[in-house]
């Protein structure tokens, strides 16, 4: 166990957009809510117990392990050694890696289980929500009338000619037993919300407990050739998710299954990018790759120095980091509602 501050953006990395001292490297973090303020790598990404949880460490053990594996990979990569850069499965796992283990990706959980919350809350406090979904449950599972007509009135029953008298009839006899149920939920719809939030970090930490990273998106990303492309008109950046992806819907920090991916963007250090592209990766300027580079950060980025150039680019911090957009999460929702309370 390397202790209990847990840096989501490794030091290794953010040493790399920093300058020496004798001590310790200074950074400069530009956010898009304060002013630019310098720090160290020791105090930056990173926050108590991140990877931990009830006392298990196992997850943070896994990732230090990682961390000083990679590291000297990482340093032929930065060289530009031909070998390192020509293995795209070692790339691929360092681009994955890096993806998971975001405080991003947490937050974004953490976001689309409120909603998901409220969503519930929402629906099953309606009583017309709740009894149309009640009757549409019954008309789609018609032996659940069976079993209860045959509970109440025996195998005996003339189960046939009572569905055809009680079928009609499920919405005005769901009304008049409606409020005991909704009252049944009262509890279970207040602990919903902290049950789901509870969940979040152990999933995120189920997802980065066994190396090498997500299997699918090592193969994914594997299928990638990778190339340096190194600037010196201005200082690159390093966001806080620190991997960026050029897809067709756009820039994001984190690939869904759905999006077809374009292109890989890693910052390795103040004056190298590497790029991962099917294709003769595009020609960019240091500032358009910090500007892609800005929009794909969660809550900041760091640099090496304070430059009025990236100050006027921390009003961009965010614009690209969603994982599912409010409004779409919505849409979905109501989908979903539809779909469940459409028949009866």
């Amino acid at each position: 166990m390397s202790g209990r501050k847990h840096h989501h953006v490794p030091q290794f990395l953010q040493r790399r957009f920093g300058r020496a001292g004798r001590k310790s490297t200074t950074i400069f973090v530009f956010r898009s809510d304060v002013h630019v303020f310098p720090t160290n790598t020791e105090n930056y990404g990173a926050e108590r117990d991140f990877y931990a949880d009830a006392g298990d460490f196992f997850v943070d053990d896994l990732i230090t392990e990682y961390e000083e594996d990679i590291q000297p990979f990482l340093n032929k990569l930065l060289e530009g050694d031909p070998q390192a850069l020509g293995d795209s499965q070692t790339i691929a796992e360092v681009v994955a890696h890096l993806e998971m283990r975001s405080a991003f990706l947490r937050s974004q959980m953490l976001e689309t289980s409120g909603l998901m919350a409220e969503f519930l809350e929402r629906t099953f406090s309606d009583r017309t929500s709740v009894k149309k979904m009640l009757a549409a449950c019954l008309c789609d599972n018609p032996e659940m009338m069976q079993n209860a007509i045959t509970q109440h009135f025996g195998s005996d029953a003339v189960s046939s000619a009572l569905e055809q008298f009680v079928a009609p009839q499920i919405g005005t006899l769901l009304g008049s037993n409606l409020q005991p149920l909704l009252e049944s939920f009262t509890d279970a719809l207040l602990s919903v919300r902290s049950v789901f939030a509870n969940s979040v970090k152990p999933a995120h930490l189920k997802s980065l407990s066994s190396r090498p990273a997500d299997a699918a998106r090592k193969d994914k990303y594997g299928s990638y050739s990778y190339r340096l492309q190194k600037f010196n008109d201005t200082p690159l950046i390093l966001p806080d998710t620190m991997v960026a992806f050029s897809t067709k819907k756009g820039l994001t920090p984190f690939v869904q299954k759905s999006d077809e991916l374009i292109e890989i963007l890693l910052p390795l250090s103040s004056d190298t990018l590497l790029v991962g592209t099917k294709r003769p990766p595009m020609q960019r300027t240091g500032s358009e790759v910090n500007s892609l580079l800005a929009s794909t950060s969660f809550g900041a980025f760091i640099a090496r120095e304070d430059d009025p150039r990236l100050r006027r680019l921390a009003k961009k911090i965010g614009r690209n980091a969603v994982l599912l957009p409010e409004h779409d999460a919505r849409r979905i929702f109501r989908e979903v509602l539809a779909e469940l309370t459409s028949r009866g």
